[in-house]
């Protein structure tokens, strides 16, 4: 039949096994179920699969325990800031002066940033 090679697939199908199964030993083209291989040498593709997905489970394991490590740390301050308005700030509220105002607007301007573009307000709205 015209557009067959002596293997019996058409040409085409041949072109398209080349293209899709190109890590196949030369034995193995007639079947693109059979398992790729790189070469005699090297390791096949289902261990680099392997290996693969063990680097992106070590990569998700550290991941989540810088996570939990960081998260920890921001637990803490929270407390310490808890402590902080507990305690006024350190200011008297007997004979509170401008400056402690201020230095409580700053720490809120800062606080009011975190919080806005955790929550998508002000600048931070979508």
């Amino acid at each position: 039949m015209p557009g067959q090679q002596p293997g019996g697939e058409p040409v085409w199908l041949q072109a398209h096994i080349a293209r899709l199964c190109p890590y196949l030993m030369p034995n193995e083209k007639d079947s693109c179920l059979a398992v790729p291989r790189r070469s005699a040498n090297g390791p096949s593709r289902k261990d680099e699969m392997e290996s693969t997905m063990t680097k992106r489970e070590a990569d998700q394991q550290q991941s989540l325990n810088l996570f939990l490590a960081r998260k920890a740390e921001f637990d803490r301050m929270v407390a310490e800031l808890q402590q902080m308005s507990d305690d006024h700030f350190g200011a008297d509220p007997e004979s509170v002066l401008w400056c402690e105002a201020a230095d409580l607007e700053r720490r809120n301007q800062l606080l009011r940033e975190i919080t806005d573009a955790y929550f998508r307000r002000g600048e931070f709205a979508a």
